[in-house]
């Protein structure tokens, strides 16, 4: 007779333990509430996010990451970051109409990962680390 496995060791140990420092590294970011920390941070995951996307949609463009780090160190100094967005989408597609080569897959990219983490940060510099917590204690 075959001893069935427990939770505990179905678990795949790496992801566990991953998981466990990211949300680790989480709470010590949301404890420290430090501006410069938390956009960083953010930066970091959004660069994540830009390839990850990147890989989806079969991109295989360098510039666009440093047209990323450019949006995200502009939306450091720049007072409503969410705003920039728009900004941003603006003068990338004015450029490609101007150089008649519209390509709509280099928009994607940036619609999903660039709005949802300027907009994250537009959250943290209006109303700081307690509805960056709020937020997910209601979406988990």
């Amino acid at each position: 007779m075959q001893k069935e496995e427990t939770f505990l060791q179905k678990l795949d140990k790496k992801r566990f333990s991953t998981g466990i420092a990211l949300i680790a590294v989480v709470v010590l970011i949301g404890w420290i509430d430090s501006a410069v920390l938390t956009w960083a941070f953010l930066g970091a995951a959004f660069m994540f996010a830009l390839y990850e996307t990147m890989q989806l949609l079969g991109i295989d463009d360098n510039k666009l990451y440093g047209y990323g780090a450019l949006i995200w160190l502009i939306s450091f100094f720049y007072s409503n970051p969410d705003d920039l967005f728009f900004l941003a989408s603006i003068i990338a597609l004015s450029w490609m109409v101007y150089k008649n080569e519209v390509d709509m897959k280099k928009i994607y990219i940036f619609l999903y990962p660039t709005a949802s983490f300027l907009f994250l940060l537009a959250l943290y510099k209006g109303f700081g680390m307690d509805a960056m917590i709020w937020l997910v204690i209601v979406v988990a």
